[in-house]
This record gives structure tokens, sequence and C-alpha cells, in this order.
């Protein structure tokens, strides 16, 4: 197989027939195209020309060539979120617009029962990304461009309909009667918010949507996830961010999720085949994250935890810094433990530290009956969960505690320990924590 620089190799090649014989066989060697085509486009089916594998990988190249150092790399990250998504959330996979190999559809969107509304702006073009840098007045990100190559986000039609507000591909979660579900925007709705871009330093590639559970007709938008298109301040150019609006003292303060797109995009794969990720059992991908060994059981009694940030009720400000966690216990006993071992909760402890510095922590103890107003009752094979969230003024903390749990045949109380658990923020930056009560469920 041919090997060197990525750009001049395989195109190059069609050009050196006419130096020499053994480059003119050289050039014409269908298993070095075949190899080169698998090198660069990942391409092992001859997909774009049935005529030869080198017309296969000029017509690669016609379309994609600008991206032949970057796209391999991104492609395979794709395919794992493909991959995953197709296995573990079907529905949220039928909603992403690409071109498949295997001619399965993709870009749909689920609307009453079974029924799918295909579209026909499956990928993202070169003539939609100049347009919406016309829009912007900055360059895109390569890394960037090339994605929406590949994948062109989710068909979210004209309007957010209730069943989308589920099947965001970067999950949901709800915590009392608030929802929230991130969806990643297709080309055509970035660009309809082209002008509101923060005067085009950043360019927006998800929506979060904020709602009341059970009014769907009371919808928000919440904190959408941004590239940095410039330099600004502590965010460099390709940063994938969350900026808050703050106050007049701290401009631009900012979640970091990744130093870069493609970064980002492979924390999101790596987070799809996470065995721990949440996914109900009508499909839906919850956005908490559980920590690896966030899980402990006592008499009979197993509680997990997972949790996530909430921008949405965070609050970078000098004045008064908030960061807004939001937290799932599940409790649940084996269905082959014996009955007797069933037991109701009827009251719960919390321990909430702050990590102000490394020598000093503030801890605040929290105690109350039952969790949300419930008692649940625990017995072989069953589960409860629920959400609730604790405000923090630092970066960085945790929670543990117990559950005070009551015996079917017994009238001892039995303490439940809850593992313990951290409260970590991403990466902030233009902004500068000052050392800062909690409360939670």
């Amino acid at each position: 197989m041919l090997s060197g620089p990525s750009l001049g190799i395989g195109y190059a090649m069609s050009n050196v027939a006419q130096s020499c014989k053994e480059l003119r066989i050289c050039a014409h060697t269908e298993q070095n195209w075949k190899a080169l085509c698998y090198q660069h486009w990942l391409d092992v089916r001859q997909s774009r020309s049935k005529v030869s594998w080198r017309e296969n990988f000029i017509e690669w190249f016609k379309t994609l060539g600008r991206y032949i150092e970057i796209y391999p790399e991104i492609k395979r990250i794709w395919n794992r979120i493909f991959n995953s998504l197709k296995e573990r959330a079907p529905l949220v996979y039928k909603t992403l617009m690409f071109d498949d190999d295997n001619n399965e559809p993709s870009g749909n969107i689920l609307v009453d029962g079974d029924g799918f509304v295909p579209t026909s702006d499956r990928v993202g073009s070169e003539r939609d990304l100049k347009m919406l840098e016309r829009t912007l007045s900055r360059s895109l990100p390569e890394e960037f461009r090339c994605s929406y190559r590949i994948c062109n986000g989710q068909n979210i039609g004209n309007r957010i309909l209730l069943e989308l507000q589920k099947y965001g591909m970067l999950g949901m979660f709800s915590v009392y009667h608030y929802a929230l579900c991130e969806v990643l925007l297709p080309l055509h709705c970035i660009m309809a918010r082209g002008s509101t871009h923060n005067q085009s330093k950043l360019i927006h590639f998800t929506s979060r949507h904020f709602f009341s559970s059970g009014q769907s007709t009371h919808i928000r938008m919440g904190s959408s996830r941004a590239v940095c298109l410039v330099d600004s301040g502590d965010l460099k150019a390709g940063n994938v961010i969350i900026q808050m609006e703050g106050d007049e003292s701290s401009p631009g303060a900012s979640f970091v999720y990744a130093k870069t797109f493609t970064e980002y995009l492979g924390m999101v794969a790596t987070n799809l085949e996470n065995p721990d990720l949440i996914v109900e059992k009508d499909g839906t991908m919850l956005q908490f994250f559980k920590e690896p060994g966030c899980e402990v059981e006592t008499y009979h009694v197993k509680v997990s935890v997972a949790t996530v940030l909430v921008p949405e009720f965070s609050q970078l400000s000098r004045v008064d810094p908030r960061l807004m966690f939001a937290y799932r216990i599940t409790m649940s006993m084996d269905e082959n433990e014996d009955p007797k071992y069933e037991c109701t909760l009827q009251a719960r402890h919390w321990e909430i530290v702050e990590y102000r510095s490394e020598t000093d922590r503030h801890t605040e103890t929290v105690d109350g009956p039952g969790v949300i107003g419930e008692f649940p009752r625990i017995a072989p094979g069953v589960s409860f969960s629920y959400a609730s969230w604790t405000p923090m003024k630092t970066p960085q903390g945790h929670m543990e505690g117990h559950f005070a749990f009551v015996g079917r045949h017994r009238d001892d109380v039995l303490q439940v320990v809850c593992p313990r658990f951290k409260l970590r923020c991403p990466e902030v930056r233009n902004f500068t924590f000052n050392r800062g009560s909690t409360t939670s469920e």
C-alpha cells in the first residue's frame, strides 16, 4: 500500500501515470486505491463510484477533499455515535440526518404512533456552510464543518413536538415538574439563529428546551451549547461552551466542556457507550452521569446516584454565585431477595460539603421526612427513582448520607447508606469564584 502525505498521495496518483511505467502501474492498481479509500474515507463498499476504486476515491475527494486530514477521525467518532444510538436509543437514532451506507432510514422524526416524516436535507452542504459563514461574518472551525458534512443534526421539523422533548440526542432530565431536552440542531436552524450569536463570537449548535412536565405548550429556551469562533478573554477559538448571562462584572462567564469540537464529539460517543448511561424503557436517554462505583447495598437495599449540572438554574455572579446540581437517586431490591426484607422509607439525612479551598470545607446537614414528599416501599423486584437538586457556591463538593427505613416485620430503623457522590461543574472561564445555604431532598 502507498504511504505518504495524505493530501498529495491519493489525488495526485491520477496525474503521474505518464511519468514512468512503474508509476503508471502504481497509479492504476486498484488495491492501492481501495486502501486509500479506506484510509481517508473509511469506505470499504466503493460507495461513491462503482466504475473503479480510483474513480471512487476521486468522487470522495471532489466533495470532501478539504477535510481529508480530519475526516477519518471525525467519521469514526460519528460511527460510534450511530452504533450506540441504533442499539440503545433507536428512536433518537431515527431523528439523525446522515447518509447511511446501508441505505437504512435516517433523518426522520417521530410523529403520531409509528409514523415518520422523511427529510431530504440529510447532510450539510458546502453551500449551506458558506452561507452560514456569510451570516456570521466568521469562518467556521474545520472540525465543525466536517462534522456537519457527516451528520446534519436532528430533524426537529418546524416546531418542537412533544415526542422530541424526550428524544434529544444529547439527552434529557426531569426534576420535580421541570424537564429539559437537548437537541443537536441542523444547519438551517443554526442559520436561523445566526444573527443572535453574540455578535458572531459563538455558533450555537444545540437547543436546550426547558418545559414544565405535563405542560408541553409552555416551553422556553435554555442555555444552548456553542463553539467559540474567536478568542475571547480566557476562551479560545474552538472551545465548546455554555455561556452564562452573568452580570456586568463577569461578562462572558462560561462553562467549558471541551477544547475542540472533535474532543466534544468524542466525549458524546464515550458517554453513549458507557454501560452506566441511563436509558429509560421508552428509549429516552438521561443526562445524569453515574460515576463508577457510586452504588452501595445496605440491608438488601441498593442505592445508586447520578448527577448533572443545570446551567439554566445556575448563576455566575460575583455577588451571589450559585451552581445548581441535579441528582437522581435509585433505590432497589433484587427480585430474588426474601420478602421479609421489604421496608418503607421514613426519613433522609444529607451532608452537603462545599470545597472552598484545599483546606477549607463547609458542611451543611439536612434532615427531613421521606423524599420529595414520598415514602416509597422497597420490596424484592421493586425499584424507586427520584430526582432533586441542591445549590452550591463552589465548583466542587460532594454529598453523602443515609435513608431511614422501617422493616415490614420489625420495628427497628434500618439506616440505608447513600454513597458519597461528587458535585463538579465543568471548567469555568472568564469568572473566578469567591468563597461562599443549601437544601436537599
